[in-house]
């Protein structure tokens, strides 16, 4: 039996309920190929063509136009599950438990991309695959990225085109949703092409793209009215679940962070950045401040064997000294620390303290004038790393959850509630207006969008990252792939970005998403070295068609993605299903 698309269905309509062997292999088969497209094409390889092969892998499978489609989709989710362990190696440091879940979370996405486009070219085989491939790849990578489990925008197909510059255009109009939008429909273009051989399809398809693609990178982007310069420290500092620092490593940062931090005044920056969580201590938060000095909070320092007698250091000494430092320096500092929300400090029956709050923030602090100025507090918690998504509210649960294989994590962490930027002092008719996205928040294209526009119109004249990214431990493609991710947000909003990153990579990123200049000043290295970058951000004036309403288009696709999905799962008559597939005199061919 043909149908009229000219394919030739490789089962019956009739549902047997079984795995078919034959199409469970050609599914593992896909699935390598995605995997094989997903590593080639980010760090470190960094070969930006080979994502496309992402999209094309599950526009292949789902062109068999077969009722065995979970066999395929089963396939390929087995066959991308080693490309993702590869991927997410560095988790299993942080969390065993953590490790495969997050393989089997992020592989099963290629399993329903899989089935889902299946369904749809089977119930709608007249449907050009490049428009089905391109709603249905959409509606998954904003359900991953953004919907499920408060979002995990993970290695999304358009993330390695921010290394092909003449490519990001379209990004300030429909954001990295967009683009991956553009590239499922070249790949479903493709295997409409060279598999179910419809030409005209594939032809108006690949014509729509590149119309699409040219037309919107065309379109005037914001441009620099004027630059100013900037300093970030870059440090190295063993931090992460297994690795904690010890007071003593806490002492030699601090050492270090003040070297710094004074060779970068040398320069007179217009401001200077610290990593996320780097300053020595608990808290810059005063009213936590006095409460440690209330307690008399302090430090037992044990300094390596042979180097020196043990002593004690007050807890709020980290605090004063960076406040003092600051002082001294005259340039306004961002740093990153806890805050708390009624801090109570109270002794263990068993020894040591305990700090109690009623709400404790993840937050970046602005110095000046020997002083805290203002503050941001993280609205946006990293799923498993902050909060656990979905069992927050059941202490009880988390805290099983936490000891099966999440040592050291507290997930104790309160959501901010507030979008304010941070003025800068310049002088004092226009302060540089800066908004301080923490770590992961820097990969959420919403969160950011409310950050710099949260009115409606540009807040922010510049994007302040910092990040604890320790947590890679010694894989070093995770560094690199956390700063390709946060390269989009400079193209989505037209905003610059200056990253401080704890063991690298910091990096100073224009308004376009390009680097100005990453790792540290005068070192080929950029990963596990601690030094100064310094470098000039432009001054943009104006918004992005991205941000004054661009951002929905991702979100409409997968609307329009969402649709075809419930409308192809929803039961028809099998005469209907035998009217579809039947043979069309003009296309039909012969086997």
């Amino acid at each position: 039996m043909h149908d009229a698309s000219g394919s030739l269905p490789e089962q019956s309509t009739k549902r047997t309920g079984r795995i078919a062997p034959r199409l469970l292999w050609r599914g593992v088969v896909g699935g390598a190929a995605f995997g094989a497209g997903m590593v080639l094409a980010f760090p470190p390889f960094g070969f930006w063509p080979a994502t496309l092969l992402m999209p094309l892998a599950i526009a292949w499978l789902a062109s068999t136009r077969s009722s065995h489609n979970v066999s395929i989709a089963l396939g390929a989710f087995l066959g991308v599950l080693p490309a993702w362990g590869y991927e997410h190696a560095w988790i299993f440091n942080v969390s065993e438990l953590g490790f495969p879940f997050i393989i089997l979370y992020s592989s099963f996405f290629a399993g329903l991309s899989t089935w889902v486009l299946a369904k749809v070219h089977f119930r709608f085989p007249r449907l050009p695959m490049g428009l089905a491939c391109a709603a249905v790849w959409t509606l998954v990578e904003v359900a991953r990225g953004d919907a499920i489990l408060g979002g995990y925008p993970w290695l999304l197909a358009a993330h390695p085109l921010i290394d092909a510059p003449r490519l990001t255009g379209p990004g300030a109009v429909i954001g990295v949703y967009g683009i991956s939008c553009l590239l499922a429909g070249i790949a479903g273009a493709l295997i409409d092409l060279t598999v179910l051989k419809r030409v005209r399809d594939a032809l108006l398809t690949l014509a729509g793209v590149v119309l699409i693609w040219l037309s919107m990178s065309a379109l005037p982007v914001p441009r620099p009215i004027g630059s100013f310069p900037v300093a970030i420290i870059q440090t190295n500092v063993r931090q992460d679940n297994r690795t904690p620092t010890t007071p003593w490593e806490t002492i030699e940062a601090m050492r270090s962070l003040v070297v710094h931090t004074r060779e970068a005044a040398l320069e007179r920056p217009a401001f200077i950045v610290w990593p996320e969580s780097m300053m020595p201590g608990r808290t810059l938060d005063p009213a936590s401040l006095a409460e440690e000095k209330r307690e008399g909070v302090y430090y037992k320092v044990r300094p390596p064997e042979g180097s020196g007698e043990p002593f004690e250091v007050n807890a709020w000494e980290f605090a004063e000294a960076t406040l003092e430092l600051q002082r001294d320096i005259g340039i306004p500092l961002m740093a990153g620390s806890e805050s708390y929300t009624n801090l109570r400090i109270q002794e263990l029956p068993e020894g040591g303290i305990e700090y109690i709050a009623d709400e404790t923030f993840n937050s970046a602090f602005l110095i000046d004038r020997g002083q805290v100025q203002s503050r941001y507090d993280k609205i946006f918690l990293t799923p498993f790393g902050e909060v656990m998504p979905g069992i927050r509210h059941w202490p009880w649960l988390q805290n099983r959850v936490r000891a099966l294989g999440a040592y050291g994590m507290p997930f104790d962490l309160s959501s901010g509630r507030s979008t304010n930027a941070l003025e800068i002092r310049r002088d004092a008719a226009n302060p540089l207006r800066a908004v301080a996205p923490i770590c992961f928040e820097a990969t959420m294209p919403n969160v950011c969008r409310r950050l710099v526009y949260s009115s409606g119109h540009r807040e922010a004249d510049v994007i302040v990252n910092g990040t604890n990214d320790g947590w890679f431990n010694t894989f070093p493609l995770g560094r690199r792939q956390h700063l390709q991710a946060a390269r989009w947000r400079c193209v989505e909003l037209a905003t610059p970005m200056a990253r401080a990153a704890n063991t690298g990579v910091s990096a100073i990123v224009d308004h376009r998403g390009r680097l100005v200049a990453s790792g540290i000043n005068g070192h080929p290295g950029a990963i596990g070295v601690d030094g100064v970058l310094s470098g000039e951000l432009p001054i943009i004036q104006g918004a992005s068609f991205y941000a004054q309403g661009g951002w929905i288009t991702g979100w409409i696709i997968a609307s329009l993605g969402l649709l075809l999905s419930v409308w192809s799962c929803i039961p028809v008559r099998p005469a209907a299903i035998k009217e579809t597939v039947s043979p069309h005199p003009k296309e039909s061919h012969s086997s």
